[in-house]
């Protein structure tokens, strides 16, 4: 099986640890983005092919698309409806139904969403700079649903971070997805056993 077929979780504890740093940057840029201090864990790192990534994160999620900086590829970091619901609850005081009703997202979720994204986005560009330096934040397209794009084939492989996201005992996804063509050397930095 070819590696553009394989889907399979990978040892990356470089590509973990900027992860993690990513989360605990972006943490404290959502509490002042959103006033609330939301819970954003690193959960795993896979390989997967674009269209497994897009099955696992579900087609109903918020979609942000950018680049680091001398990347060439776009990369896509998404926040399914129950993260979304989560923040929404929390900055109106509801409480949030039981079960995951799938709904079209809205202008207002993708609001929510773009604050919970881009700081995430940005907090990466700022981890990855201790393997990509001069790594700079370029926001691409922000969309309500997650597709089979023409920048991504379907067989592509993908490296994928998943992250817990969490409110008030709420819990959603966050997915974080880098094509590994156009990754270059930071590749095998990203796969490595430490940083150097």
């Amino acid at each position: 099986m070819s590696r553009k077929q394989h889907s399979e979780y990978v040892s990356a504890p470089v590509l973990e640890s900027l992860c993690n740093e990513a989360a605990d940057l972006a943490s404290g840029a959502m509490e002042s983005v959103l006033g609330l201090n939301p819970s954003l864990a690193f959960e795993s790192c896979a390989s997967l092919a674009f269209e497994a990534f897009v099955a696992s994160a579900g087609l109903n999620v918020a979609t942000l698309g950018f680049r680091l900086q001398p990347l060439p590829r776009v990369l896509l970091l998404t926040l399914d409806q129950r993260g979304i619901e989560a923040v929404l609850d929390a900055q109106l005081g509801g409480e949030l139904a039981a079960g995951e009703d799938i709904r079209p997202l809205t202008a207002v979720d993708l609001h929510i969403a773009r604050g919970v994204l881009a700081p995430m986005a940005a907090a990466l560009a700022e981890a990855f700079a201790r393997v990509l330096p001069d790594a700079r934040y370029e926001d691409v397209f922000l969309s309500p649903r997650l597709d089979l794009r023409p920048y991504l084939a379907a067989q592509e492989s993908c490296l994928v971070a998943r992250y817990a996201f969490g409110l008030g005992g709420v819990w959603g996804r966050m997915r974080l997805c880098l094509p590994r063509e156009g990754l270059g050397a930071i590749e095998t930095q990203l796969l490595g056993a430490r940083l150097t």
